[in-house]
């Protein structure tokens, strides 16, 4: 799902079950979030707008493996050939040419072609 923007490059392989979010989905802060659960009611008369979310694109590049279960976070580019291991959560960018595994998935391998 996407607030802003998703980018999936040529040739990717991804997996059932994997999610890539752009945004938080719903505001972190307790009041704002039941200002977002009135303003997504649809039997609330009169909702009020939703918060604002903050988003950050998500660009995946060619060639990327991404396994079952894998979660895309906000902000993240994931580079040309690289794998994210089944169940990772990814937080941060990854390089090109590079495997990635865990929570939060750190760097277990790099390819040298």
């Amino acid at each position: 799902m996407a607030e802003n923007k998703i980018e999936i490059g040529s040739h990717c392989l991804i997996s059932w079950n994997v999610g890539i979010a752009d945004s938080d989905f719903h505001p972190l802060e307790p009041a704002q979030r039941v200002i977002d659960a009135q303003a997504l009611a649809p039997f609330f008369k009169n909702r009020p707008p939703r918060p604002k979310l903050n988003t950050a694109p998500v660009k995946i590049a060619d060639n990327v493996w991404i396994g079952m279960n894998a979660v895309i976070l906000k902000g993240v580019i994931i580079g040309e050939n690289s794998v994210v291991a089944a169940g990772s959560v990814v937080t941060k960018s990854v390089p090109r040419n590079t495997v990635v595994a865990g929570n939060p998935a750190t760097v277990v391998k790099t390819f040298t072609a």
